[in-house]
C-alpha cells in the first residue's frame, strides 16, 4: 500500500469514527439532555462534536496501548520460545555428542613390547554438525590446561555419524603438564559454542594409565612449543 492511501484510508478512518459516534451512542444522550434543557442548536451540535471528539481520542489511545500491550506479550512469548528452542538444541548436541577413552595395558609378548596406552574418542549421533576445538586437561594439584586440536589447530568437524580419536602421542602434552609434571585427573573437549564436554571414562582410564607406568622411566611430555 502506497504512503497516499495508507493516509487516505487512516483519514477516512479517523473521520468516520468521529461521525459514527456523533450519530450514534453520543447524540442520543445529548437530545435528551437538550429536550429538558432547551438552549440553541448551534450550542448542542458543538457540544456533541467536541464530546464525540474526547470520545473518538480516548477510544483511539485505549486500543493503541491495548495493541502495544498485546505487541509486548507477543515479543515476550516469541522470545520465550526462542529460549527454549535454543536450550533444545543446546540439550540435544550434547547428546548427540558421544565422548569417551580407552586405555590399553602394556603388552609384552617377549618378542615386542607395546607400552601402555591412552586415547581420547569422539562420534557424533546426531544429524547437526558439531565443531569441536580445545581438549582441556584438570591436574591433580588444581590447575588445568588446555590445547587447540584437528588438523594446523583448526578443530575437529563431527558431520553426521562421523568419528575421530586423538592418540596418546598427541595428547601427551595435556596429560601430563611438561612444567609441573603434575598428572591429569580429567578431561574435557569445547566446542565453538565454548561448551565443555567431559570425556566419559577419562578419570578412571587416567588412573589406570597412570598406574600402568608408575615406576618406570616415560617420556618427557611433548611440547609443541619446542618445535617452533
Amino acid at each position: 500500500m502506497s504512503k497516499t492511501k495508507y493516509w487516505a484510508a487512516t483519514i477516512f478512518s479517523i473521520v468516520g469514527g468521529w461521525f459514527s459516534l456523533m450519530s450514534g451512542c453520543i447524540s442520543i444522550p445529548l437530545a435528551i439532555l437538550a429536550l429538558f434543557l432547551g438552549g440553541t442548536a448551534k450550542f448542542w451540535f458543538a457540544l456533541l462534536a467536541i464530546t464525540s471528539l474526547w470520545a473518538l481520542i480516548i477510544s483511539m489511545v485505549k486500543k493503541t496501548y491495548e495493541q502495544q500491550q498485546m505487541q509486548k506479550v507477543t515479543i515476550n512469548h516469541l522470545h520465550e520460545e526462542i529460549a527454549a528452542l535454543n536450550a533444545k538444541l543446546d540439550t540435544a548436541d550434547s547428546q548427540a555428542l558421544l565422548t569417551w577413552s580407552q586405555f590399553f595395558p602394556e603388552i609384552d609378548n617377549g618378542d615386542n613390547l607395546r607400552p601402555a596406552l591412552l586415547s581420547v574418542e569422539m562420534a557424533n549421533a546426531g544429524e547437526r554438525p558439531i565443531k569441536l576445538t580445545i581438549l582441556g586437561a584438570i591436574y591433580e594439584d588444581g590447575t588445568s590446561r588446555s590445547m587447540f586440536i584437528g588438523p594446523d589447530d583448526k578443530g575437529v568437524q563431527l558431520n553426521d555419524q562421523d568419528k575421530h580419536s586423538i592418540s596418546l602421542s598427541d595428547i601427551q602434552f595435556i596429560i601430563q603438564d611438561p612444567d609441573s609434571g603434575s598428572k591429569a585427573v580429567d578431561l574435557w573437549l569445547e566446542d565453538t559454542l565454548r561448551k565443555k564436554h567431559f570425556i566419559t571414562d577419562a578419570k578412571r582410564n587416567l588412573h589406570f594409565y597412570f598406574k600402568a607406568i608408575s615406576g618406570k622411566p616415560t617420556p618427557k611430555p611433548h611440547d609443541p612449543f619446542d618445535e617452533l
